[in-house]
């Protein structure tokens, strides 16, 4: 993203924008910037790689400090199972670890992991399953964690905790500034997934980080009788509301969790896969 500057009723892109520190000039790497009345974060770079599969990254020359968004895989929703009124919980987002000036040297290859998407919950299996880990060489995002099945089983413990199954299940837990954890299950709904922005609510998932027009590490929602639990931001997958409806899954490199599915041949939906981002 361009810093533009107005001058004599012409914008000018200033290539290098930079601060001054106690009479020294230094460069603008993160900042914010009030829109509508809330901060939104800026970014200023030279330079990007994006990784959707594993592959290596190799520091360009004159490069000595990267910016990293390293997104785990998103957890899959719980099947809904037997009960007539049974609703799977919400996959957790996949962690997301934001790294501002990591120190590289030029030249160095850097291997990187992208987490699959959780498996989502099925007859006979019922669980969500976990994300995997995505990884910028030593740099872990966790995979975000599975949603609980019905008769109150907890969402799994993630980068973001998966929501509870119906009847009363507990959300699962979350990894220390990766995420949040889902939600526990008070009503007749399976509970959303947590979060990089958020715990789910309810039957709702928890919202993700939003990073230049997407999300990423949001929550799937429940699955919830005649209203399903909503997904915590475009991208993750929604719950199911209807008798024997699965799930809606996440998109793929989201690190967003799948939405849970209803009654007893509701599958869970995937997770969506992680995402490295790298800036300079």
């Amino acid at each position: 993203m361009p810093f533009l500057t107005r001058v004599s009723g012409t914008w000018r892109t200033i290539a290098n924008p930079t601060v001054n520190v106690a009479g020294a000039a230094r460069p603008i790497a993160v900042g914010s910037v009030r829109i509508a009345g809330t901060w939104r974060p800026f970014y200023t770079r030279s330079g990007s790689e994006i990784f959707t599969v594993d592959g290596t990254f190799v520091v360009p020359a004159g490069i000595t400090a990267v910016n990293l968004i390293v997104v785990g895989g998103g957890g899959g929703g719980g099947n809904g199972s037997a009960a007539s009124s049974a609703g799977g919980g919400g996959g957790g987002g996949g962690g997301v670890v934001i790294f501002n000036s990591y120190s590289v040297a030029p030249g160095l290859s850097v291997p990187i992991t992208i987490g699959a998407g959780g498996a989502g919950g099925i007859v006979g299996d019922y669980q969500g399953k976990n994300g995997a880990q995505s990884a910028f060489g030593p740099i872990v995002a966790e995979g975000g964690g599975g949603g609980g099945t019905w008769n109150g089983t907890a969402g799994n413990t993630g980068g973001s905790g998966g929501g509870g199954g119906y009847s009363l299940g507990a959300g699962g837990g979350f990894t220390i500034n990766q995420g949040s954890s889902g939600a526990t299950v008070s009503g007749l709904y399976g509970g959303g997934g947590g979060g990089k922005g958020g715990a789910g609510v309810g039957p709702d998932g928890g919202p993700g980080y939003l990073y230049e027009g997407s999300y990423y590490g949001a929550g799937g929602g429940g699955a919830q009788a005649g209203t399903p639990g909503a997904a915590g931001s475009p991208g993750a997958g929604a719950g199911a509301s209807t008798t024997n409806s699965a799930g809606i899954s996440a998109a793929a490199n989201t690190g967003s969790g799948g939405g849970g599915g209803f009654t007893a041949n509701g599958d869970g939906g995937a997770g969506g896969s992680g995402i490295v981002i790298i800036y300079w």
